[in-house]
């Protein structure tokens, strides 16, 4: 549990130290480099190359205190607050609600794995409990309920991060826990962008909400990346924000576009600024010369009652022709869905050619430390994504 800021102190110190170790084991660094980027210390964080290669990224003090600020400030996090942290905090998620949490004066209470009935306990018990998580947390958490009635517990804010948020997930912990899980939407480039409000009047379940302070985002024409879009319409996400980047080590500063960094996946704007994220522009599949976006087939599976969680990846089947192959965690493991049934549940929410031809029942998906599926380790040797 950190309470004061001589252990935050210890704690940044800890974190910039692995960074600076992982740069150098990897070679990518040298002492000519890292001062460059900032002469008064900083943060090294490693992308989660969930989609790509893992890169090593450099955040100045400034940018740690913009984000610190923003996400402190529209979670209103507030001094007696217990703030369970369950997420690493070796990754950019996980620091921001460090950083937050310190600058609020609330508390951060650090668990050294993911315990559901501990942790419900802990939710249900004595000050206003704010717990930032991934889905597969919320997916066992409403599972587990708390030990009080819904709605009686001491959990104030719910707010997940790292993958889509599951609508059977967010609905099954308003039954259980009488409480609406928010989004956080950001990267490691960027910290923390967004966040959806559960007690705004904006809340909007499929959304990641309202960009923070400071942030700015827009919509950009993927067929000319210096072209916004009007809201509405589907395109790559830019965002520009204070929290931003000083630079890759040892690569130094991305291509920006108008001083926005292209994130790399799609969203659009609604009419009052909300944010809602449709795809990753790296994981479109090309079949026969259809782009299939698997976060929208994977959002269609699991609104199958049996189906827990799912991942979509091409399925090679000739040198020319790819289709589309799934791996998924049932409900219930002793009664599991059908290939029949599901293939039946799939044909009266997306097109034929949209439906996987393999579905592959596994006990659980292949995730990162931060929480986010691995694609490339579920389907290895597969073609890469177009």
């Amino acid at each position: 549990m950190i309470g004061s800021p001589e252990h935050f102190i210890d704690r940044e110190l800890m974190l910039l130290a692995v960074g600076l170790a992982s740069a150098a084991e990897s070679g990518e660094s040298d002492s000519a480099t890292l001062p460059q980027l900032s002469e008064n210390g900083g943060l090294i964080l490693q992308s989660s190359g969930t989609t790509g290669i893992a890169k090593l990224v450099f955040r100045a003090p400034k940018a740690l205190d913009a984000v610190a600020s923003a996400v402190a400030h529209s979670m209103r996090l507030k001094v007696g607050e217990r703030v369970i942290a369950a997420i690493p905090l070796s990754h950019s998620y996980g620091i921001d609600i460090l950083l937050a949490t310190m600058l609020a004066g609330a508390t951060l209470n650090i668990w050294d794995e993911f315990d559901p009935p501990s942790i419900a306990r802990e939710c249900s018990s004595g000050s206003a409990v704010v717990f930032p998580g991934v889905p597969f947390m919320f997916e066992a958490m409403s599972r587990q309920g708390p030990p009080v009635g819904p709605g009686e517990s001491s959990l104030r804010l719910a707010v997940s991060a790292g993958a889509p948020l599951p609508a059977r997930v967010e609905q099954g912990m308003a039954t259980a826990w009488g409480i609406r899980v928010g989004q956080i939407y950001g990267a490691t480039e960027l910290g923390s962008v967004t966040l959806n409000d559960p007690d705004s009047p904006l809340f909007a379940p499929a959304s990641v909400g309202l960009a923070l302070p400071g942030a700015r985002i827009r919509v950009l024409d993927p067929r000319d990346l210096c072209s916004v879009l009007p809201c509405g319409n589907e395109g790559h996400i830019a965002v520009r924000t204070p929290a931003m980047l000083s630079g890759y080590v040892p690569d130094g500063m991305p291509e920006l576009v108008d001083g926005y960094l292209p994130t790399g996946d799609l969203g659009q704007l609604d009419e009052q600024n909300r944010l809602f994220i449709t795809g990753r522009a790296k994981l479109l599949i090309d079949s026969g010369g259809l782009k299939i976006n698997p976060i929208e087939v994977e959002s269609a599976l699991t609104q199958h009652p049996g189906v827990l969680e799912c991942v979509v990846g091409p399925l090679p089947l000739s040198d020319t022709i790819v289709r589309l192959q799934v791996q998924f965690v049932a409900a219930d493991p002793l009664h599991p869905p059908t290939e029949s049934e599901l293939r039946q549940h799939m044909k009266d929410r997306v097109a034929p050619y949209k439906i996987p031809r393999l579905f592959e029942r596994v006990d659980a998906l292949a995730r990162s430390a931060s929480g986010k599926v691995l694609r490339t380790s579920a389907f290895p040797g597969s073609p890469p994504p177009c």
